[in-house]
């Protein structure tokens, strides 16, 4: 599953390992990495992708994105289990890179479990509709545990409302 149109670097490597797996993607992602990469191998739709899935898990496309992410939602035996991509972050430390940190500062990306404000800054087509989307799966169906694309796994009590509050804020 490609999670959006800038994470594509690996298809290759993934595609040489595995010749016939198939990668699914949004039209946006699959739009984007099909000018950026040169080895993307079969990208399929999402819709190609929901019947293969079962009833615990569930791949939703964001509205507001300009590189086409998505949401993975499973249901476990813990509670939801909500995979954000690049939308919220829980990075530990700044990069060591000037230009890198500086970045992450100036867009309150971290350190820290944060919303990924580089993200917003850089890949939301609309913020607003981005941040009503992304509360709006929260809140009717609350994660127990969050996987952020970039840093570690979030396990908290009132997870669901501390992240509403986060993107209210946020933007």
């Amino acid at each position: 599953l490609a999670i959006n149109g800038a994470h594509y670097m690996g298809l290759p490597k993934w595609i040489g390992a595995f010749p016939n797996a198939t990668t699914y993607a949004t039209t946006s992602a699959r739009q984007r990495i099909l000018k950026k990469c040169k080895d993307p191998g079969q990208l399929a739709s999402l819709e190609q992708l929901t019947p293969l899935l079962g009833d615990k898990v569930h791949v939703v496309a964001a509205q507001g994105c300009k590189i086409g992410d998505v949401l993975v939602r499973v249901q476990t035996e813990r509670g939801v289990l909500l995979y954000v991509g690049d939308f919220i972050a829980n990075i530990p430390t700044l990069p060591k890179n000037f230009l890198f940190r500086l970045m992450f500062k100036l867009t309150d990306s971290g350190p820290g479990f944060k919303v990924f404000g580089i993200f917003f800054k850089f890949f939301a087509a609309d913020k607003k509709l981005l941040r009503d989307f992304l509360i709006a799966e929260i809140e009717s169906r609350p994660p127990a545990i969050l996987v952020p694309g970039h840093g570690d796994v979030v396990e908290r009590p009132q997870l669901a409302p501390t992240l509403v509050s986060m993107l209210r804020a946020a933007i």
